[in-house]
């Protein structure tokens, strides 16, 4: 039986050389994927990065867009505030000068009626952004 103790010993050996190296393979494999899983990661975030950098672009551009339009807008909308107010006082010293001049109070009352008209047709948009009436002056934007 020496010639099959001496098999089984050899046999042995190449188990215990596959055993080394299987584990071997194990924690290459272990750590190959690891660091596979870590570059990834990595290219994960960066390709995150890029699109939220591009994505915070397009939100600033947007804000950007939104602030300018809204500026565009109130500066009309304080024009148009002015032009009012200016109706208003030309409309105002109109009267006066109806009064000094005696015309009848007929001719007054008609002109003070088409006055007001005007200027709430006008005043319609924002009336509610000034509630006390009195012009843009006041008016700021917050």
């Amino acid at each position: 039986g020496g010639g099959a103790g001496a098999a089984g010993g050899h046999l042995h050996t190449t188990m215990d050389y596959v055993e080394e190296y299987a584990l071997l393979v194990i924690v290459a494999a272990v750590v190959l994927y690891f660091v596979v899983k870590k570059m990834m990661q990595g290219v994960d975030h960066v390709s995150y990065e890029i699109k939220s950098r591009k994505a915070e672009d397009s939100i600033r551009r947007a804000r950007e867009a939104q602030q300018a339009r809204y500026w565009e807008e109130t500066a009309a909308r304080r024009e148009e505030l002015e032009r009012i107010q200016k109706e208003r006082e030309a409309g105002r010293l109109e009267d006066m000068a109806a009064a000094n001049e005696g015309r009848t109070s007929k001719n007054k009352k008609t002109l003070k009626a088409k006055d007001t008209r005007d200027y709430w047709d006008n005043a319609q948009g924002f009336n509610h952004m000034n509630p006390g009436g009195g012009g843009g002056r006041g008016y700021k934007p917050s």
